[in-house]
């Protein structure tokens, strides 16, 4: 039978002189399509196996892009996409507690979850005490004749930074964004510039749009001075605000945009109504009171911590406290005002070791050239790597700025610290920058306590440890201790601040 089926298909082919032992069999494309499948999922297989093993499972610490939707009890929802560090995302929408990351835990890329807060848990219930009441008019400056010295001492880095350039005997200084005054180097010390000011009597000083300074009389020592508005009514987003002059006060009235938010200390308030005298301010969060359902997705991987060991310490050198406030101070190395806030930072930790957690972190441009550079790059790997030395070094750093010299004396390893320097402080670098970023800090100094920017001023210990105490729920009992309540000295040593200090900053 198998010969008669050749030859029959023989008879339909010769015609086209192909030979009956070339016949191709018909092909199962059914098998071959199976086949071809198995092959498929087997190579696919391999490289999801391969791809997964070269990525690090997600942990606390990781930043991550996520697709977020909060939908508010009222009916509110807000739908967007942002970056969140893994374990403190709770901290960075601003909720009252750290239920939502305890609640998510690890998510995993392409995950979604779904989280259901209370108001205490997210913006806290609404508190009728937190509603004010404001004068619509204000007095904001007397016209009175006031008598100031002539001359003042500015620390030499701050001399450095305003001016661009070291200090020369007895050359002027013209006024500029952060010296209202024209100016002369009368003396210079080993730490400070003392200049005397030359403007002349019956010269108007402008401070801004609004105010200026009348210069009454000038003696060899002391100039006689009185503040002065122009009368004008200026808008803005949240409102016009009208200077006048009454009798011998400057005024202003506010005309505010209700159900805008307008600035209030160091937070925001919303304006909910005003008459002839009054503004009614409403200082609860704009979500407070509001139940909150939080929907996540993690969309891809920003950064990636180093893997840290469950009693990694904070850089305080001790194991980090959980739940613990936590103070983040960012500087400049070289910037006299970020040296000045860490020298009443390091009395506060040293009361609160084991009881709160403070962090020195760097802003993510320098202003004091090279030196900065180095110097931020030395103590960031100590930071990471000789947490133990941090502190005992930088304390010994702000003293005289002897970088050589701390390292010796606090028993840093230097061939590590060197290592450190040249191939993984900019790594560490960029995580202080994804913070920067986080927090939008512009500046040094900024506090960051509790994922929120605090202003602590004067900077002296007993103001930064007010500030982190008041951030506990149940404040421990070294709280009731006092500490120095004087400034601290702006720039390297430490001595008490001088009257003519400001709370002043390096940067934006």
């Amino acid at each position: 039978m198998n010969e008669k089926k050749v030859e029959h298909h023989a008879e339909h082919t010769h015609h086209a002189d192909i030979p009956v032992t070339h016949v191709k069999k018909r092909i199962d494309w059914t098998k071959v399509l199976i086949a071809v499948g198995i092959l498929a999922v087997i190579i696919l297989g391999i490289f999801w196996i391969t791809s997964i093993s070269k990525v690090k499972p997600i942990s606390t610490g990781d930043t991550l892009k996520f697709n977020f939707d909060i939908k508010f009890s009222d009916g509110q929802e807000i739908t967007n996409q942002s970056e969140f560090v893994v374990g403190s995302i709770a901290q960075t929408f601003g909720f009252a507690s750290d239920k939502l990351d305890k609640e998510l835990g690890s998510i995993a890329l392409g995950q979604e979850k779904t989280i259901t807060l209370s108001a205490k848990d997210a913006y806290g219930e609404y508190n009728s005490s937190a509603v004010i009441i404001e004068n619509r008019t204000v007095t904001i400056a007397n016209r009175s004749i006031q008598e100031i010295n002539r001359t003042f001492d500015v620390p030499t880095e701050a001399f450095v930074q305003v001016f661009g350039e070291n200090a020369t005997l007895n050359k002027a200084y013209k006024s500029n964004s952060a010296v209202i005054w024209d100016t002369k180097v009368v003396g210079i010390s080993s730490t400070s510039v003392k200049m005397s000011i030359e403007n002349k009597a019956l010269e108007n000083v402008t401070l801004n749009t609004v105010m200026f300074v009348e210069i009454v009389e000038v003696t060899s020592d002391k100039l006689k001075v009185k503040l002065n508005a122009i009368p004008q009514t200026i808008p803005g987003e949240t409102g016009n605000s009208t200077i006048f002059i009454d009798g011998n006060d400057i005024k202003v009235t506010n005309t505010p945009v209700i159900g805008s938010e307008i600035p209030y200390g160091f937070s925001t308030v919303k304006v909910l109504s005003y008459n002839e005298t009054s503004i009614v301010l409403d200082g609860n969060n704009p979500y407070a009171g509001k139940d909150v359902t939080v929907t996540l997705k993690a969309t891809n991987i920003v950064k990636q911590v180093a893997a840290k060991s469950s009693t990694a310490p904070s850089s305080s050198g001790t194991k980090k406290v959980e739940g613990a406030p936590t103070l983040q101070t960012f500087v400049m190395s070289y910037c006299p005002y970020g040296t000045q806030m860490e020298k009443g930072v390091i009395p506060a930790m040293k009361l609160l070791a084991g009881k709160a957690n403070f962090e020195i972190r760097f802003v993510s441009y320098t202003m004091h050239g090279a030196k900065e550079d180095e110097e931020n790059n030395r103590q960031i790997c100590l930071r990471e790597e000789q947490s133990g030395k941090f502190w005992d070094y930088l304390e010994c750093f702000l003293d005289a700025g002897d970088a050589a010299g701390c390292v010796k004396s606090t028993g840093v390893d230097s061939s590590s610290l060197t290592d450190c320097m040249a191939n993984r402080a900019a790594g560490y670098i960029d995580e202080d920058k994804a913070l920067n970023t986080q927090y939008g800090v512009q500046g040094s100094p900024t506090n960051i306590l509790n994922g929120e920017e605090k202003q602590i001023y004067p900077r002296s210990p007993e103001d930064v440890k007010k500030a982190v105490c008041a951030a506990f729920a149940t404040p421990p009992a070294e709280c009731s201790q006092t500490l120095d309540t004087i400034n601290p000295s702006a720039g390297f040593g430490f001595t008490a601040s001088s009257s003519s200090s400001s709370a002043g900053g390096c940067g934006a």
